[in-house]
């Protein structure tokens, strides 16, 4: 997912746009502030392994769009900010369903067995 479609999908997720329509640019400059932001706890936890910069692999597309609108929620008019916060904010306790949903995504990638040594 790149940087334009999460913009538009988050303010969907959050009821500031309409299917079909374009995000105004401060909005999506707020969105993407937030995804910076989040980007790189998510990377210093350990929860995620690429970068800012990249795309949103698509596996993680949900996940990503639910944690954002969490942190963003603040900065735009929602008729109900405490279930979309409930949904996706990163360290809460007990954790949202977004993060335990990542937490698992992440687990799966682990491989429990010690990798065999090659000699030359």
């Amino acid at each position: 997912m790149t940087h334009q479609e999460l913009k538009t999908r988050v303010l969907i997720r959050l009821g500031v746009l309409a299917a079909g329509e374009a995000p105004a640019p401060e909005d999506g400059q707020t969105v993407l502030d937030r995804y910076r932001v989040l980007n790189a706890l998510l990377v210093q936890n350990d929860l995620i392994n690429w970068t800012f910069s990249e795309d949103v692999p698509d596996e993680y597309e949900m996940v990503i769009i639910d944690m954002v609108a969490a942190e963003a929620v603040g900065h735009f008019a929602n008729p109900d900010p405490a279930s979309v916060i409930a949904m996706g904010k990163f360290g809460l306790t007990p954790p949202s369903p977004a993060e335990r949903i990542l937490r698992s995504l992440t687990a799966r990638t682990y491989v429990n067995r010690p990798v065999e040594s090659e000699y030359f």
